[in-house]
């Protein structure tokens, strides 16, 4: 199910979405059908890369139960906790798996920190102990979680919505004991 490209059509375009029998994959093809207009003139893969932006965030607006965006933010460390919000970038419930992972890993961290703590949200089910999760959004879309660690450290939360798999900037413990 989990169907990823980016294409552009010509004359054909009416065909393409009825065709796909899939509505993720026909919200990415009218949003670039509808992202043609911009289309950039230009081999810079930056250029090409924010036009894909574009077309993924026209899908998730033509098809809001499709969205696939995450937004992971990261406070500062004060007294040894650092505090993470994950927001679905179209609210409403939503199932995530969460884990921490090491600084630069992508798999759950094999060094839990002391605590974790989540103060919105449902956890459906703790996968492993102080790392990895399952967790219900509120109807905001937006996950608030406290993770405690005294000493030093560096982890990353890892989410995925839809099969794909988004990275919170690095949660650093710089404090002592």
């Amino acid at each position: 199910m989990q169907r990823r490209h980016t294409e552009f059509f010509g004359p054909d375009l009416i065909r393409a979405p009825v065709l796909s029998g899939s509505p993720e994959v026909a919200a990415v093809q009218i949003a670039a059908a509808v992202a043609q207009l911009r289309a950039p003139l230009t081999r810079d893969l930056a250029a090409l890369e924010q036009h894909t932006d574009l077309i993924r965030n026209l899908a998730d607006r033509l098809f809001p139960d499709y969205a696939s965006g995450l937004a992971l933010a990261v406070e500062d460390e004060s007294a040894n906790v650092v505090t993470t919000s994950i927001c679905v970038q179209t609210p409403h419930a939503t199932v995530l798996r969460c884990w921490l992972a090491d600084a630069g890993a992508e798999a759950p961290t094999t060094t839990p920190p002391n605590a974790v703590e989540f103060l919105s949200g449902t956890i459906l089910e703790e996968i492993t102990p102080r790392t990895s999760y399952v967790i219900l959004t509120p109807a905001s879309g937006i996950i608030t979680v406290r993770v405690t660690k005294p000493g030093t450290a560096d982890y990353r939360w890892g989410a995925t919505i839809l099969g794909r798999a988004r990275f919170s900037p690095t949660l650093q413990f710089r404090r002592g004991t």
